[in-house]
C-alpha cells in the first residue's frame, strides 16, 4: 500500500511546492523591487549561497541564472527531505542532508530576519507587499527546516515503519 501512494499526484505536489514558492517569490520580488522597502533583500537571503554572485553584479543574465539555479536548489532540499521521508536515501544520506539543509536554512533565516528588523526600523515606507514577500521567504525557510526534520528523522531511525 505505501508503493502505492509514491505514484499518487499528491506527493508531486508537495515535492514541488518549495521551488514554487521560489518561483513566485522570485516574480513578485523582480516585479516590485525598487517599489518595496525590502528591495529584494528577502530573496537574496534564501537563495544563499546560490545568491552570492548577485552581490558583485545584478544585470538580468546573472539575476536569471540565479533565479533559476535557486529553484532547482529549492526543489533538490524539498527533495532531500522526501527520498528521506520515502526511505531512498540511507540513513547516512539523510543524516548529512539534514545537517546541510538545517546549516543553510538556519543562517538564510538569521539574515533574513535581521533584514526585516532593519527595514522595519528603518524605512517608512514598508508596505503589504513587504510583508507578503517576507511571509513568502518564510515560509521557504520553513518548508526548508521540514524537509530537514523528515531527514533527521531517517537518519536517527525514527520512521522504521
Amino acid at each position: 500500500m505505501d508503493a502505492a501512494l509514491d505514484d499518487t499526484p499528491r506527493p508531486k505536489l508537495l515535492l514541488n511546492a518549495l521551488p514554487a514558492i521560489h518561483v513566485v517569490l522570485f516574480a513578485m520580488t523582480l516585479i516590485t523591487e525598487r517599489k518595496t522597502a525590502s528591495g529584494g533583500n528577502p530573496l537574496l537571503c534564501v537563495e544563499l549561497p546560490i545568491s552570492l554572485p548577485l552581490i558583485a553584479t545584478d544585470q538580468w543574465p546573472t539575476v536569471f541564472v540565479v533565479g533559476t539555479i535557486a529553484t532547482f536548489w529549492w526543489y533538490f532540499i524539498a527533495q532531500i527531505g522526501w527520498s528521506s521521508k520515502r526511505k531512498r536515501l540511507s540513513r547516512l544520506g539523510a543524516g548529512l542532508g539534514a545537517l546541510l539543509v538545517s546549516f543553510i536554512c538556519l543562517i538564510d533565516g538569521v539574515m533574513m530576519f535581521s533584514e526585516l528588523r532593519c527595514c522595519i526600523s528603518q524605512e517608512s515606507n514598508f508596505s503589504v507587499v513587504d510583508w507578503i514577500i517576507y511571509v513568502m521567504a518564510g515560509a521557504l525557510l520553513c518548508g526548508g527546516l521540514i524537509s530537514a526534520s523528515y531527514s533527521a528523522s531517517r537518519a536517527l531511525g525514527f520512521n522504521k515503519a
